[in-house]
């Protein structure tokens, strides 16, 4: 009497199939991976180019209005300065590597507000509060504008005065060349380096001293 035909797979054929799936998954496994790398490297490349030209963009555009309103917008019969009112604003109050401080009207309230620019640790900070109606200025509050600043001990902030001014230094300053060298906050996961990227701007003040 005839058998019938078996159906299924032998030891061997399983023993194949399994070996070729093991190995079609590690080249699936491996090309993901790859892709994810790249993509995780990039997007921290286009995140650190963002924060940079964002931070630096900013500190030029409020940098230029050092100053403004000037005193010199108001009749001497006024007798209104930047120290007994926040409608003026003085022009630089700290001149420091890593810090700098200065009032300007940034957001075009009418009132002057003290902006201060500074570093701590390796974050970057930015502080504008509103100066009070009597020109006295309220506490600083901080808000993060960059981190993982990779500067070491080089200067964040430099300086050219005014040789015509006749305000006494810091506030004779009339231009700030800013240099802020950001740092990736995870490593190259192929050569495990940080990228790094140096970030530059200059701010002259719109309405120097006379």
């Amino acid at each position: 009497m005839a058998h019938p035909k078996q159906l299924g797979f032998s030891l061997v054929e399983m023993l194949v199939a399994t070996l070729l799936f093991s190995t079609l998954t590690a080249g699936v496994l491996g090309v993901v991976s790859n892709t994810y790398r790249r993509y995780t490297n990039e997007r921290a490349g286009q995140d650190l180019t963002w924060q940079g030209r964002a931070a630096v963009d900013l500190m030029v555009r409020e940098l230029r209005q050092a100053g403004y309103p000037a005193e010199n917008t108001y009749s001497a019969a006024a007798s209104i300065t930047s120290s007994n009112s926040n409608l003026v604003a003085t022009t630089f109050v700290v001149a420091a590597s890593t810090q700098v401080i200065f009032e300007a009207d940034v957001d075009g309230s009418g009132t002057a507000k003290r902006v201060e620019y500074r570093l701590s640790g390796t974050t970057l900070q930015r502080s504008a509060v509103t100066k009070n109606s009597d020109g006295t200025v309220p506490a600083a509050q901080y808000d993060n504008l960059a981190t993982n600043v990779n500067n070491g001990a080089a200067a964040i902030f430099t300086y050219t005065t005014d040789p015509q001014s006749t305000l006494a230094a810091p506030g004779n300053t009339m231009c700030v060349q800013i240099a802020l060298p950001l740092k990736s906050a995870i490593p190259d996961p192929k050569n495990g380096r940080y990228l790094t990227v140096n970030f530059q701007g200059l701010a002259c003040r719109q309405n120097p001293d006379h």
